[in-house]
Parts: structure tokens; sequence; C-alpha cells
């Protein structure tokens, strides 16, 4: 038999001719490669046109939440997948900050990746450095992938095409960790998961799920891995501006005059509540002091 792949809306279709009367002469094979080629290059110049529509949004955007949703929606038209959702840092853990076609009670079963304690341990007094975030999305993010695995890439993404085979034939070992399997319970057999990175540091991911197998290919996932890295400059930026504008509104309160009591050396926050002077810089302006003598102070010791 000879056997023909045409890649058509991100989704492989098989034809099979056979041979005696069926064989395929030149004239039809020629016609099917010039579809297969045709089909292709629809693919590329879609992938090209969302490439310039999402770099246009992140040049220009000016709430990241509501930039992210229409850049999801995109990416879930282009590879017509079933769902899409974006994991974002947030202290030691990576809730979803966007998402489009998951269930809710999907988010709320999945939303946190943190164990509920570590060795009896409440998570409030571990490090970040001690937890180990949980399922193939704590893989990833924390770099727990192996590229010599075929459902790992040399980026650092996982992907699959039937969970179901994934969760027979591998080994926590092979997969990094112990997964929850969740996924693939709640019928999601196609699923990839792409690291948002910006200068060494993993801000997050994007997960694309789809009840049907073989929605993905190499080429795909390459490709997502190329608008995540955009994603993860304009976010990182998003997040240091953010940061300075905190800084600057903290700066702007002290413009006006502050009341300070001449005895105590207390400052006044409101009419009735008093504080520290050093609490109130380090609340103000977060701003941590040291204690050291000032030479005059030490002569008189």
């Amino acid at each position: 038999m000879i056997c023909l792949f045409k890649y058509l809306n991100t989704e492989w279709s098989e034809y099979i001719f056979g041979f005696g009367e069926n064989r395929m002469n030149s004239t039809d094979q020629n016609l099917l490669e010039s579809e297969f080629e045709m089909n292709r290059l629809k693919i590329l110049l879609k992938r090209e046109k969302i490439t310039r529509e999402i770099c246009s949004e992140l040049n220009n955007f000016v709430d990241l939440k509501n930039t992210l949703i229409s850049i999801i929606v995109k990416l879930r038209n282009l590879t017509s997948c079933e769902a899409i959702a974006i994991r974002l840092k947030d202290d030691w853990d990576y809730p979803y900050y966007v998402y489009d076609g998951f269930p809710e009670s999907f988010i709320l079963h999945e939303d946190s990746l943190c164990p509920a304690s570590l060795n009896g341990k409440p998570l409030d007094q571990c490090s970040s450095n001690e937890i180990l975030l949980e399922c193939m999305c704590g893989n990833v993010i924390q770099g727990r992938t192996d590229p010599k695995q075929p459902f790992f890439t040399s980026h650092g993404s996982f992907w699959t095409n039937h969970t179901g085979k994934l969760i027979q034939e591998t080994s926590d070992e092979d997969k990094g960790s112990t997964t929850r399997n969740f996924c693939n319970s709640s019928g999601f057999l196609s699923v990839a998961l792409i690291p948002i990175k910006a200068r060494g540091e993993t801000l997050g991911l994007v997960q694309i799920n789809d009840y049907q197998k073989n929605k993905f290919d190499s080429e795909t996932i390459e490709f997502l891995e190329m608008i995540c890295e955009n994603l993860g400059l304009a976010i990182q930026n998003a997040l240091i501006f953010s940061k300075l504008k905190e800084k600057y509104s903290r700066i702007k309160h002290l413009e006006h005059p502050i009341t300070i009591c001449p005895s105590c050396k207390n400052v006044k926050k409101d009419p009735k509540k008093w504080e520290g002077v050093f609490d109130f810089l380090q609340e103000s302006l977060n701003i941590e002091s040291i204690d050291e003598f000032c030479p005059d102070c030490l002569q008189r010791l």
C-alpha cells in the first residue's frame, strides 16, 4: 500500500491506496501532493497572520488580562482545540489567570498546583524552593522535563496526542513526577503545555486541551513555543511596570506633609492611628531599616 498524509486544520488524515486496479497513477499522485502543499501553505499563512496580530497586541496593550484573553481566543481558533488557558505565577503557586473553553468545574479542581502541605508543614512556613508543584503542569513550570522522552521538547514543553496511552505506557519517573491525570479523566486526549519564560525565569505556561486525539504535531508545538517567548517578555515587562507604578504611588503619597509627634517621633497615619517612623517608611516605601550607630552617638556611648 501507498500512504499519503495530508495536514489540514491541525489534523492528519490518512489516504490509503491499494495495488492493482486501485493503484494511483502519477497524475493522481501529483494532484494529491499539490493539494498537500496548498493546505500546508494555508496553515503557514494563517500562522503568520496570527503571529502579526499577537505581536501587535503585545506591543500596544494597556490591560494585561484583557490582552491575554484576546490572545488565547486567537490561539484556540488557530489550533481548533476545545480549551486553552494561561497559568501565571502568584506567590509560590501558578493558578489559572485566563481561560477559554474549560468547564468551571475543571478550573476549580485544577487551579492550584501546590500540595495541601509539605510533610505536614503548612505551605506558608515553607520556602518556594521546598514546594514541589504537582502534576504535569508542575513538571513543566519547574523544569522536570527530559527531552529524551518523546512527549517533552528541548524547550521544556510537554505534549501528547493520547493521554490514555501516555498513562498506560509511561512511568512516573519518565514523566518527572506522579501526575493527577485529571485531564484524562475529564475526557481530554490531546494536551499541550508550553512554558512561558523570560530572561531565565518561568512565569507560567499555556495549556491547550482537546477531547479528540492527534490534535498536535511537532511544528505546531514549535510555533506555540515561539508565541510563548513573546508572551513571556510582554508579561514580565507588564509585571515590572506594575511594581514600578505601585512604588511611584507610594512615593507620591509622601509628597503630602507628614504629621510627626515632636516628642516620640511617631507618624500620624489617620486621625485615630499613629505608628513608628520606621514602620511608616517600611509600609509606605517597602524599605527595610538596619540599626547602626552614627559617629556622634558612638562617642556618647
